[in-house]
């Protein structure tokens, strides 16, 4: 349950009772694995990697533009100490999630409207409301450990046929955990409606607002990252100049700009004909060809799809992820 506003805030309420309890036992899986000779050397490595530049300098850029973003709602009266874990949860689960997804944006032909979708989708309300049902800290530490295992005997049930006759039940003891949990989620959210209704406005719009303020950040990131991969394509063709680099590069953020569906499957003839144009403007046809023929697939597909009665609901993301007809 939200505590009131008007008491005095105390640090160890930074994060509720579930959050301490994954911590926990998030520090206890680091510990054992650290004490394991067989997991330590992994454990090293991937350390290593996330504390590499080109790792760590993006998730950087992503934490300050996150706290950036929480400063403007708490002067707006949208955020306030006692969403710090909530915060926190949604960086871990959410912004690095989706920031290490990147790579997805090009393959949409209208990433702006699909991420839009899905930051304003009803599961996201859900979610948020669902995490009103928090247990007291010894419960939460108990039931963390219990539901990991329950969901991966769910898994190793869903895969192995003998296991077929156990699927039922256990889906159903799942079941019947979830309405205990949004039947508790329910008297919580009753509660904080006569102590703090203000405080339990902000916890639940916090992912929503949290989700589309992220758009913009992921979106630039994501055409950055496409525009640096394609120059390095274009420093690959045989007949790649200084020069031809040059035209080649304006003409394409000229004629495609934040488009970065279009350079998503960047690949021969088109850097070696980029390179080959002589002049800015005969290199900016070639990219405004481009862009029509990355279309032109994109259109393909979704009427291949449809014809064919696979078009269940017309996303993008996925159509572009189909290869090209040939």
């Amino acid at each position: 349950m939200i505590s009131p506003a008007r008491a005095p805030f105390h640090w160890t309420e930074a994060l509720n009772g579930r959050e301490w309890a994954t911590v926990v036992w998030a520090a206890v899986a680091l510990v054992v694995m650290l004490a394991r000779g067989d997991t330590r050397p992994s454990v090293v490595s991937v350390f290593r990697v996330a504390l590499h530049r080109a790792i760590l300098t993006p998730v950087l850029l992503l934490l300050v533009y996150v706290a950036a973003v929480v400063f403007v709602a708490t002067r707006v009266s949208l955020w306030n100490e006692r969403l710090i874990g909530a915060t926190l949860a949604w960086i871990a689960a959410s912004a690095l999630v989706g920031f290490f997804k990147i790579n997805e944006v090009p393959d949409e032909r209208h990433p702006l409207r699909a991420a839009f979708r899905r930051a304003l989708a009803i599961t996201v309300l859900v979610d948020a409301y669902v995490n009103f049902a928090v247990f007291p800290f010894a419960i939460e530490l108990v039931a963390i450990p219990f539901l990991f295992v329950l969901g991966g005997v769910m898994v190793v049930a869903e895969m192995k046929d003998e296991f077929e006759i156990i699927r039922g039940p256990l889906k159903g003891f799942a079941g019947i955990l979830g309405l205990g949990v949004f039947a508790h989620a329910t008297v919580a959210v009753i509660g904080d409606l006569s102590h703090d209704p203000a405080q339990l406005g902000k916890s639940l719009v916090l992912p929503l607002w949290l989700n589309l303020a992220f758009i913009p950040f992921r979106y630039v990131v994501a055409t950055f990252a496409v525009y640096q991969t394609t120059f390095l394509f274009l420093s690959f063709a045989p007949n790649a100049t200084k020069g031809s680099l040059r035209r080649a590069k304006r003409a394409l953020l000229l004629s495609v700009g934040f488009r970065p569906y279009v350079l998503g499957e960047f690949q021969a003839p088109w850097p070696y004909r980029l390179n080959a144009a002589p002049t800015l403007a005969d290199a900016r046809r070639v990219a405004s060809e481009l862009r029509a023929a990355r279309e032109s697939v994109l259109s393909e597909q979704i009427q291949t799809a449809a014809g064919a009665g696979e078009l269940v609901a017309l996303d993008p993301g996925d159509l572009a992820r189909q290869p090209a007809q040939k």
